[in-house]
C-alpha cells in the first residue's frame, strides 16, 4: 500500500463526480456528507480507496433501481471513529433506496480478495455498514 500525503475531501468528490453521470442515467441522486470533524489531509493510499469506493457507490448505483413514483437516491457518508497523534480511522457507508443485502451475503462479498500485485488483502464485513432506506 502507498502511504502519500492526499485530500479526502477532493478525492471523494473526484470519485463521485465521475459516477454522477450513471447515476443520473438511471435517474438517481447521487450525494454525500463527510462530517466537519474528518482530518482531509491524510497520509495513505488514495487510490486504493479510491478503487474501494467507486466498486460500492457503483454497485449500489447499478443494483438500485428508480421507481416512476419516486427518485431513487444513493449516498455516501463519512465519519471519524478515532484520531491520534499516528492513526486516524474513518469510516465510509453506503446507503440506497435499492434492495439491500443480505446478512448471510456479507461475508461472501467481503471476503478475501487477490490485488493485482499478487498479494491477498481480507475486508472484514464488520468495518462496513449497509441500510436499506
Amino acid at each position: 500500500m502507498e502511504a502519500v500525503t492526499y485530500s479526502l475531501r477532493q478525492t471523494v468528490f473526484g470519485i463521485l463526480k465521475t459516477l454522477v453521470v450513471r447515476a443520473s442515467q438511471n435517474n438517481l441522486d447521487l450525494t454525500y456528507e463527510i462530517e466537519s470533524d474528518v482530518p482531509d489531509q491524510l497520509i495513505g493510499d488514495s487510490l486504493r480507496l479510491r478503487q474501494v469506493i467507486t466498486n460500492l457507490v457503483g454497485n449500489a448505483i447499478k443494483f438500485t433501481p428508480s421507481k416512476v413514483t419516486r427518485k431513487g437516491h444513493v449516498a455516501l457518508g463519512c465519519r471519524l471513529l478515532s484520531l491520534d497523534d499516528q492513526m486516524v480511522t474513518v469510516e465510509f457507508a453506503v446507503m440506497d433506496t435499492g434492495i439491500g443485502i443480505a446478512k448471510d451475503k456479507l461475508t461472501m462479498i467481503f471476503d478475501t480478495f487477490c490485488q493485482a500485485d499478487g498479494s491477498t488483502t481480507r475486508v472484514s464485513a464488520s468495518n462496513f455498514c449497509c441500510y436499506h432506506c
